[in-house]
């Protein structure tokens, strides 16, 4: 086998062929050289998004799944589609005494309008949550300054907020710690107790 493929008679053969078809030859060699092009850009665009879902994602709990509220689109025992179902705290606790497997339950206070937010006379729109402190055990929070909420400051229902790094740039212009400042959030003072980055999509 290696004879022959160290044949000159073989290879002269093969360029002849190749001369005598030059248009087939070319066609074939851009298709091939199409479909690796093309090979490559997948192979590069699927690596990048896969980058990119694990920066975003990555420190994210894997087994976690969010749930919300919303219309309905069926009827259901006599109500008619189109009902409005808004989650309560009597829904987390049924999650968790009713399904096996729950290890945590972290239910999200969400304003999906911008509020306005105030400190003295600097004031911006943000989008506003309300947590819970186990929520850091399923995303990505890292306090910056300061701390992140605590038992003490749900069982005591404390004022108390964690602004993000890009609320204290537009706030505190002067970079002075926002930590132990009060914030007005839509007309109601809060304590600024940390400073968090957020990597997660929305964050910040």
């Amino acid at each position: 086998m290696m004879g022959e493929f160290f044949d000159l008679g073989h290879w002269e053969d093969i360029f002849s062929h190749l001369k005598k078809h030059k248009l087939r030859t070319g066609l074939t060699a851009f298709g091939v050289f199409w479909g690796i092009f093309l090979l490559l850009i997948m192979l590069g665009a699927g690596k990048g998004i896969e980058r990119g879902v694990f920066l975003q994602f990555g420190r994210m709990a894997v087994n976690s799944i969010h749930v919300w509220g919303g219309r309905t689109s069926l009827a259901y025992h006599g109500h008619n589609p189109g009902r409005w179902v808004e989650l309560n705290d009597q829904d987390t606790q049924a999650i968790i005494h009713n399904i096996r497997g729950i290890e945590l339950v972290c239910p999200r206070l969400q304003y999906w309008e911008a509020s306005i937010v105030k400190v003295g006379d600097q004031e911006s729109s943000f989008s506003i949550q309300g947590e819970i402190p186990e929520i850091k055990q399923m995303e990505p929070i890292d306090i910056m300054e300061g701390r992140f909420l605590n038992v003490r400051d749900m069982e005591e229902q404390r004022k108390v907020t964690v602004i993000g790094k890009r609320v204290r740039e537009i706030l505190f212009p002067s970079g002075l710690s926002p930590i132990g400042e009060y914030v007005q959030i839509n007309q109601v003072n809060y304590l600024v107790v940390g400073v968090f980055d957020y990597n997660t999509l929305g964050g910040g």
